[in-house]
């Protein structure tokens, strides 16, 4: 066995520095302005090595901690928080690029929709850092990863301007690109590559290059937030973030570097009045609200720089799309937006996923559960509190993601559910439509896969039926498929419209509770919701009763789905006509309950 010193030994020549080829002058020559300042000094002296042939590690990270320090002093001005960044690159998509510096499999993990990924290093890279920081501490990982860094800056710079000159083609009016870039929290690496990106880009393709305050780990907090109740202002943030830990001083001041390189520090950038330069901080807002008097447009939960609270966020009504399999919800949905600009989050192509068994036809790889909830959430970020939301009926999983559960509780207590009503013939034709056309057959792995979810069935519809199954798809009668698996997922359906649906820890124990001791059923029968009771669409007036669905929150209304001219497809724009007529019906009724429930409480009230 070696011993310690041998050890350290050979660790300094593999991680001796790698000679550039790259002159200071060259550099220098890019931009003026790193000649006159000091971070521009400091880079010349970073990819150089410096003066020395070969620094010690603690020399390598004064210089490299002196850079981000002097980044942060020099670029107070070009920070931005991650919900104005998020929102830019999501209404300007042609307009801006937003730039995700971590690893690619943190990028993979889950990232900010719209955002792409020019890692500072790559996954093995990261591995390396890491593996010494545990072993060495942070001064040998932050010299490592300075080796890694200095051996493709020049490739970092090219892969950036390929994003912006990607988006200036696509930009028809040719103009100038907003560049954002983040990290974990906005530390080391998404400082020094704001920076150099900054120096380096094109100045006439960029408007500006911003760091992002909080960088992913701030998106994250803010998205969870997006789909839940609305909470009370946090006192401490009214206060400016004081006693929030990582809130407006993101780690409380001094000039060295944070992040560090995406390893487990405190992030010690001095952000400190950060707030002061922003009219979103909750402090800003109510100091402008008392000096005009007018009521603050945007809400605190946007603040940059303090961990994100939700207060009095606005919600649209949801109204949910539901029906038996085959019924046309997901061409219902898609005909709602694309033919009458209707508010509609598509859970199901978000996932890549249709949620059955057989939900993986013609689609590609699922997302992971973490950038789903990004999706979901940051499309219900978008919407407007005013009009309605149309939803699919879904359950809490669609293929391998998980729905939102406070997003998924919305759902499940949605004033309206319109349930799609089909002829069985063109739920078939449907089905075949949708997951046998000639074009999936003739992929390839569709008949393994096909296959492969039928033999699934067998526990859930038995082995003498899943046999039949299995002979009608290896015989190619597509129309039989669908027919016998729609006997099973009808049933399905019907169950999941009845239920209440609450996955909390806490009601799945007490119906544990209620099973092994019936004598407490009572107990939880509190926990039904008063379903109003199904609607006709033909109906002229509304009618309640309990039905089948009383233990399903809000008014469930049918509608009949009809064929085109052809007998063979869905006449979507009928449809959604349909759709729209019953919404209306919904909401003149609700009016008439509404008006009559105020006249008879005047007239208790004398």
């Amino acid at each position: 066995m070696t011993s310690e010193k041998e050890e350290e030994e050979e660790e300094e020549e593999r991680t001796a520095p790698t000679t550039t080829t790259t002159a200071p002058s060259v550099i220098l020559s890019s931009s003026k302005k790193s000649s006159s300042s000091k971070a521009g000094e400091l880079f010349v002296n970073l990819i150089t090595n410096g003066k020395k042939e070969n620094p010690n590690d603690d020399e390598k990270t004064i210089v490299m901690e002196t850079f981000i320090a002097s980044i942060s002093r020099e670029n107070q001005h070009s920070r931005t928080d991650v919900v104005s960044a998020a929102r830019d690159c999501r209404e300007f998509p042609m307009e801006t690029v937003l730039i995700d510096a971590r690893s690619p499999s943190e990028f993979r993990k889950g990232h900010i929709p719209n955002a792409v990924n020019v890692a500072l290093f790559e996954d093995e890279e990261r591995k390396v850092v890491g593996t010494l920081f545990a072993k060495r501490g942070r001064k040998a990982a932050m010299a490592r990863g300075m080796e890694f860094v200095r051996e493709k800056w020049e490739q970092l710079i090219v892969n950036a301007q390929t994003e912006v000159d990607l988006k200036r083609k696509m930009n028809k009016e040719r103009k100038k690109i907003r560049v954002y870039v983040h990290c974990w929290r906005g530390g080391m690496r998404s400082l020094s590559l704001g920076w150099l990106f900054g120096e380096r880009l094109g100045k006439e393709d960029v408007e500006f290059v911003r760091v992002v305050n909080g960088g992913y780990k701030a998106f994250r907090t803010w998205i969870l937030s997006r789909c839940g109740d609305p909470l009370k202002v946090d006192e401490r943030l009214l206060n400016g973030g004081k006693g929030l830990g990582n809130g407006g001083e993101l780690g409380g001041g001094g000039g060295g570097g944070g992040d560090d390189f995406g390893l487990d520090e405190d992030d010690l950038v001095d952000v400190s009045n950060i707030a002061d330069n922003n009219k979103n901080h909750p402090k800003n807002i109510l100091k402008n609200n008392a000096n005009s008097g007018s009521s603050p447009v945007k809400h605190p939960n946007d603040d940059p720089s303090a961990p994100q609270v939700l207060t009095d966020v606005p919600a649209p009504r949801v109204c949910i799309i539901g029906g038996r399999t085959g019924v046309g919800k997901t061409r219902c949905l898609l005909a709602l937006e694309k033919l009458q600009n209707e508010q509609i989050i598509d859970l199901e192509g978000l996932a890549n996923h249709s949620g059955s068994a057989f939900g993986w036809v013609g689609k590609t790889a699922q997302p992971t559960s973490e950038h789903y909830g990004n999706e979901v959430a940051f499309a219900w970020d978008a919407l407007d509190p005013k009009r309605w939301v149309y939803i699919e009926d879904e359950g809490p999983h669609v293929g391998k993601c998980s729905v939102d559960p406070k997003l998924f509780q919305r759902m499940r207590k949605a004033p309206l559910i319109l349930r799609l009503i089909c002829p069985l013939e063109l739920r078939v034709q449907t089905l075949v439509s949708d997951y046998a056309t000639d074009e999936l057959r003739a992929q390839e792995g569709w008949m393994d896969g096909m296959r492969e979810a039928c033999e699934k069935m067998t526990k859930r519809i038995g082995g003498e039926k899943q046999k039949a199954l299995q002979n009608s798809l290896e015989g190619g009668d597509w129309a039989a498929v669908a027919e016998q698996l729609l006997e099973y997922y009808d049933g399905l359906y019907d169950k999941h419209l009845a239920m209440k649906r609450d996955d909390s820890k806490k009601h799945r124990k007490k119906q544990k509770e209620s099973k092994e001791n019936p004598a407490n059923t009572d107990a939880t029968a509190g926990d039904k919701g008063d379903g109003e009771g199904d609607i006709s669409l033909n109906d002229s007036v509304s009618e309640t009763s309990a039905g089948d669905n009383k233990e399903r929150q809000g008014t469930v209304v049918d509608v009949e789905v009809f064929a085109d001219e052809t007998g063979r497809n869905i006449d979507e724009p009928r449809l959604c006509r349909d759709v729209q007529m019953a919404v209306a019906l919904y909401e003149l009724t609700s009016q008439k309950i509404d008006e009559e429930l105020e006249n008879v409480q005047n007239a208790i009230d004398g």
